[in-house]
């Protein structure tokens, strides 16, 4: 713009001496005024032609660079994670706080979670939506309940994509795949408990006819002992 305006008012400067010039060539003589009056000539050609001239040239600043309109799109989520517990899938990920434009979002967000589990065609047609709610930026999480025909064998791979919509029901993308197993889940552990020996415990469960392997998980749930078996450091563990 600054350009433009600049090119303008010397594009008019220069149109007004090539037409004096041109006059005084064909024999024009500009009138001879009193000294007084040339003075007042001169001072209402400055008051009227110069500010109409300065506004054209350097009336209008240098703008900055433009930018185009964001179109307030979530970013895309990255940590998707998906865990099979027994026939559903829990899944976590983090909800982003800002647009592809790197800005704030602005309004409300939902998260859709879809399942794929043909992998013939793009994942724009082949994961089918299963669930829709309602996120807020940070850590979200969602429970995907298997139907029927994904919790029997044969097992066959599974993987699950988000795509976050702003307000207007807009999204940049899906998200990277997560996967997990479908088929039959492995049978449930049946009377599990727990021995405390002095060199640990016992851990005992009723035993099932499967070849699935069995994760063992131990969770330290008070740094304080119990004061029967404090009081028996010296002694053993207490009788029952």
């Amino acid at each position: 713009m600054y350009a433009v305006t600049k090119f303008l008012g010397n594009t008019l400067a220069y149109f007004f001496i090539a037409q004096l010039t041109r006059l005084e060539m064909l024999g024009w003589k500009p009138m001879k005024l009193p000294q007084n009056q040339r003075h007042a000539r001169h001072r209402r050609w400055l008051s009227t032609c110069l500010p109409a001239y300065l506004l054209l040239t350097i009336g209008c600043a240098s703008p900055g660079n433009p930018h185009p309109p964001t179109l307030n799109l979530p970013e895309l989520v990255t940590d998707l994670t998906a865990q099979r517990i027994g026939d559903q899938v829990e899944l976590h990920w983090t909800t982003p706080s800002r647009t592809t434009d790197g800005v704030d979002i602005k309004g409300s967000v939902t998260a859709e979670l879809c399942r794929q589990t043909s992998f013939t065609a793009s994942p724009a047609t082949s994961c089918a939506p299963v669930q829709r709610l309602a996120v807020k930026p940070g850590p979200s999480h969602v429970v995907d309940p298997l139907p029927a025909s994904l919790t029997v064998d044969p097992a066959v791979l599974v993987a699950y994509r988000i795509q976050i919509f702003n307000a207007a029901g807009r999204s940049a993308a899906l998200s990277s795949p997560a996967f997990t197993a479908a088929g039959a889940a492995p049978p449930s552990i049946q009377h599990l408990h727990a021995t405390a020996t002095r060199g640990g415990a016992i851990i005992e469960w009723q035993h099932e006819s499967t070849t699935a392997p069995v994760e063992l998980a131990r969770t330290l749930v008070s740094n304080t002992l119990p004061a029967a078996i404090a009081s028996s450091n010296a002694t053993g563990m207490p009788s029952g």
